[in-house]
């Protein structure tokens, strides 16, 4: 046995090593053995004999060893002797020795790549720069040969290691990364089927160095490669070599999908190539679904489908549908779950765009039976869920391809139970589908891929002024808040003809979306600059926002940047307003220090009781010099809310009066609610499809109603904002008259309402059981007419009043109120719905001055689970100046349920797409997805007369704002006449000569 306590006085230590080694000890003897080596190579200095030996056998063990304990060990000599003697290692690792490795080992042992990282980490390491480019330059120039000259997966796959950790050993000359790109392309094409798991990951190691090579050049390596691989899956089936092995698959998960729009509309549009390759391509990546990784393979295949029925090659989308549909059929019997959602997204596609013929359905009708059969012992009936997905795709064939009762009746045997979506969204659903329906192929591929480089000219304009905004990367949050603001009639149409000064840019670029989405011809726009001006710092590109959180941002900059260019007329006490009292942000979302910067500061005014007689009169002076140079969103958003603490010991009182343009409205008791999703979330309980309601339910609830069974009203969050609280406990209140904490109360007021009333919903909360933010999913029964209590602002003599007093000036109020009831005024018709309609309060010590009525002008919707994933849309209707007409009150008959007092013409605007709804329409499409949750609702002040003459039309716009709709009116034309010329092209080289000989030939 060798003596580990001399084996520094050893010159041949490496042959020290071998002869213990090839004795018969154990393992761990011999890893004894080279621990012991490895820590003498640290301590001791060796002879350059010795060193060079023992670098020479752990070479030799790395690239032949017999056993993992030979490589391991190999690694561990070679790395701790290599670190601590560099000198001797220079003299070993040097380019000579690199392209020596690269020509012959690397056809020996698949180990060699990752013995040449271990020296690039020793020369990294040890800041070796010279001898690591030398070495790296070496590398380049031989590793494409190295790669073109194996089928040892292994290896290539450690050559990717050694690439992805040293990227400048990867080819700099264009050509040549694009030859090395070829080599690793023509590996994973001639590979083996992967016999288990592990081989599944190398083939994905191997296509990830692809994206590395990829990310290091200009897309012109990227693109080269992309068509490589569509030459490679496009050649026609031959022999057995031109079919491409399933390992080539690895490779989509790694093609970044922002370019495919791109490149598969240059293939599909390419006059060179046939319809016959592009079929073959098709049919090659369905067979590639049922690779293990099939990230992205379904998104690929929708934009081909897309892109074919985008250029009416009608023909060659049903050879593809009938050649493919039975293998996408049968995928939905396997048990992989990303199996069957990628070939279910592809099949029903296909089958419902495949409208002329029920043919191919017919083919699936036996396996889509089985697939019910075994979905039903694995799946639940919820809407989303497998079996319901596909009873609905067969209900929508069988509702189109009507006629066929006996070949029905198995597959209506397996469904029974499954309620049928209704006749309008089957015919929906297929008008959408079809393959002449281009806006909607044009759509499609947006959801499919959002993308800016599509145009928006296929598109159909629903009507002017109605124009749909362009999804640049999860900014649903943003265009919704645009849409909302822009049917706030007033509001935008003051936008539109205010002079922006110097310093508000932000507001001129509120005014060009505003312009553009009035008067241009566009269906859809495109807000990138809007949404470069208006994105808080703290707003991560490509990442859901919170829509709400921007919206209270963007009207506060747009007040900021509008106070400070009037300097000359601003009041130094009112800058800043606030969102409900404080611009309260999601503490989970953003930093301190951002929310710092973000924070609005509050224009509030605290003061005790006894003060306010001495301030009163110049407060009232103050608020008539700013009210000439209020700016925008304090002229139509800006309300004012009273916060008054009394002290329970001595009754003191102080009394806050703070500006705001939103109000958060809170869940009562909201901890105790799941999220669960069986129940909709407005207009009653979810039904399913073609469920009838046992029993209708009111929306909107004539009077202050208690939680129901499932959910609040909207006058219950208010009536639980307005609620008095007690500050007791460690919440306790400091009285400034008492030195000390006392218990107190805290009651709110709002003292002044403004014309547009924004009310959040504050679905969002952190759960601490989970530690995550997790989405309230509670009815909340929101009215079309509501209506606010405004109190009146606190003063001294209020102050002084006993509560005697107090009631008896109630009871005269009340007295004289009914009197006026009497009276046959439109005023007192609408002041009589106000108060039946308004909140409960529990204030005791004052009744409310007035009652203030609001119409609900829009909602926007958040459809999601969580903040941090989903998507928002809005539904707005027009209200004008929110004049309501007296006939309209006269006809009412004192019937308050379901009161709306403006027009039930509603529009949804979903990004890119606008459409027209009802409230009905509206009400029942947010039963049928429950993840669907109204969050923002905009309510506009409502007053008795007759709309002025004027009011449906928009303001002439100035010079300049006409000059951006003229341009942009002038680019849309011109993107118009590209693709006419286009199309144009593509029809005269269909139908020339040497086409239709070439056509022949091949034939």
């Amino acid at each position: 046995m060798v003596k580990l306590t001399s084996l520094h006085d050893h010159e041949f230590m490496d042959q020290v090593l071998e002869a213990a080694f090839h004795r018969e000890q154990s393992d761990l003897m011999k890893e004894s053995v080279v621990t012991h080596v490895c820590e003498d190579g640290t301590r001791h200095t060796h002879t350059d004999r010795t060193v060079l030996g023992v670098l020479e056998l752990s070479t030799k063990w790395i690239l032949y060893g017999n056993t993992p304990l030979h490589v391991s060990s190999g690694f561990r000599l070679f790395s701790t002797w290599g670190s601590h003697n560099i000198q001797n290692f220079l003299s070993y690792f040097t380019p000579r020795m690199v392209s020596e490795m690269l020509s012959d080992v690397f056809k020996i042992s698949p180990n060699g790549p990752l013995l040449l990282r271990e020296g690039f980490r020793i020369l990294c390491k040890q800041r070796y720069t010279q001898t690591y480019y030398e070495c790296a330059q070496v590398v380049q120039g031989n590793v494409t040969k190295c790669v073109s000259n194996t089928h040892n997966s292994l290896l290539v796959r450690n050559v990717g290691l050694l690439l992805e950790e040293f990227k400048e050993c990867i080819p700099t000359d264009e050509g040549e990364a694009v030859r090395f790109c070829y080599a690793v392309l023509n590996h994973l094409r001639f590979s083996d089927l992967p016999g288990d798991i592990n081989t599944v990951d190398y083939m994905d190691d191997i296509a990830r160095i692809l994206s590395v090579v990829w990310k290091l050049h200009h897309q012109v390596v990227l693109a080269r490669c992309l068509y490589f691989i569509f030459c490679i899956i496009s050649a026609p089936r031959s022999d057995k070599l031109a079919y491409p092995s399933c390992c080539l698959a690895a490779v989509v998960r790694y093609i970044p999908m922002e370019i495919a729009n791109l490149v598969v509309r240059d293939i599909v549009t390419d006059t060179s190539g046939s319809d016959e390759s592009i079929a073959i391509a098709v049919s090659q990546i369905i067979e590639w679904l049922r690779w293990p990784c099939i990230e992205n393979m379904d998104l690929w295949l929708l934009c081909f489908l897309t892109q074919l029925a985008a250029a009416r090659k009608y023909d060659l989308l049903a050879h593809i549908t009938e050649f493919n549909i039975r293998q996408l059929a049968n995928n939905l019997l396997e048990d992989s779950p990303s199996l069957w959602h990628a070939s279910f997204t592809i099949l029903s596609h296909l089958l419902l765009s495949f409208q002329h013929s029920p043919g191919p359905f017919h083919q699936c009708l036996d396996t889509m039976a089985a697939a019910i059969e075994k979905l039903r012992k694995t799946s639940g009936l919820e809407p989303g869920t497998p079996l319901n997905q596909l009873a609905m795709l067969i209900y929508c064939l069988m509702h189109h391809h009507s006629g066929f009762p006996d070949l029905y009746e198995p597959v209506l045997n397996r469904i029974q139970g499954i309620p049928p979506p209704t006749s309008e969204l089957m015919n929906s659903i297929l008008d959408s589908a079809r393959w002449t329906s281009e806006s909607d192929d044009c759509q499609l591929i947006e959801e499919i891929v959002p993308s800016s480089s599509l145009s928006s000219t296929k598109q159909k304009k629903l009507e002017p002024g109605k124009t749909g905004l362009v999804n640049l990367g999860n900014t649903c949050y943003m265009n919704s808040v645009i849409q909302s603001l822009y049917m706030c009639d007033q509001f935008r149409k003051a936008v539109l003809t205010k002079t922006p000064q110097e310093k508000e840019n932000l507001m001129e670029m509120l005014q060009h979306a505003f312009a553009i989405l009035t008067y241009s011809n566009r269906p859809c726009m495109t807000p990138s600059k809007f949404l470069k001006a208006s994105r808080p710092s703290w707003f991560l590109p490509d990442h859901q926002q919170d829509c709400s959180e921007f919206l209270k941002y963007l009207l506060n900059q747009l007040h900021e940047d509008e106070t400070l260019s009037n300097t000359a007329q601003k009041s130094p006490t009112n800058n800043n307003i606030s969102s409900n009292s404080v611009f309260r942000r999601n503490m989970n979302k953003v930093s301190k220090a951002e929310r710092k910067k973000s924070n609005v500061l509050l224009t509030s005014v605290t003061m005790k009781m006894e003060e306010l007689k001495h301030s009163r009169n110049s407060s009232l002076d103050c608020n008539k010099n700013t009210e000439s140079v209020q700016s925008l969103v304090e002229q139509y958003f800006a309300g004012k809310v009273q916060t008054t603490l009394r002290c329970l010991a001595c009754g003191q009182k102080s009394v806050t009066v703070e500006s705001f343009v939103d109000i958060s409205l809170a869940f009562p008791n909201s901890s105790r609610l799941t999220p669960h999703l069986c129940k909709s979330l407005a207009g009653g309980s979810c039904t399913s499809f073609g469920e009838q309601e046992p029993e209708r339910m009111q929306l909107f609830a004539a009077e202050p109603a208690v939680q129901s069974e499932d959910g609040f009203s909207l006058n219950d969050l208010i009536s639980f904002y307005l609620k008095s609280e007690k500050l007791t406990e460690d919440n306790k209140y400091h009285c400034d008259q008492c030195k000390t904490l006392q218990d107190g109360e805290k009651s709110l007021q709002i003292i002044d309402s403004p014309q547009y009333l924004i009310l959040t919903l504050l679905r969002f909360s952190f759960d601490s059981r989970l530690q995550t933010r997790t989405k309230i999913f509670q009815d909340v029964y929101y009215p079309c007419t509501l209506s606010i209590p405004v109190y009146k602002q606190a003063s001294s003599k209020d102050t002084n009043m006993c509560l005697s007093e107090t009631h008896a000036r109630n009871a005269n109020s009340s007295s004289t109120n009914n009197v006026a009831g009497v009276a046959d005024s439109p005023q007192n018709k609408l002041d009589n719905i106000a108060k039946l309609l308004a909140p409960k309060c529990d204030n005791a010590n004052q009744e409310p001055q007035s009652f203030q009525l609001y119409g609900l002008t829009a909602v926007i919707v958040h459809s999601g689970t969580s903040s941090e994933c989903g998507h928002y849309y809005c539904y707005a209707r027009h209200a004008q100046d929110g004049q309501v007409a007296a006939k309209l009150l006269d006809e009412l008959n004192n019937n308050s349920d379901n009161l709306d007092l403006l027009a039930d013409k509603w529009y949804c605007f979903n990004d890119r797409k606008v459409s027209s709804c009802t409230l009905n329409s509206f009400r029942n499409g947010m039963k049928q997805f429950s993840k669907d949750t109204p969050y923002v609702l905009i309510y506009r002040k409502l007053s008795v007369g007759s709309q002025s003459s004027d009011a449906d039309t928009d303001p002439v716009l100035s010079p300049g704002l006409m000059d951006v709709v003229i341009k942009d009116n002038e680019a849309y034309l011109k993107e118009q006449e590209a693709q006419a010329r286009m199309k144009e092209k593509r029809q005269i080289a269909k139908s020339s000569p040497l086409n239709s000989v070439g056509q022949q030939t091949s034939r």
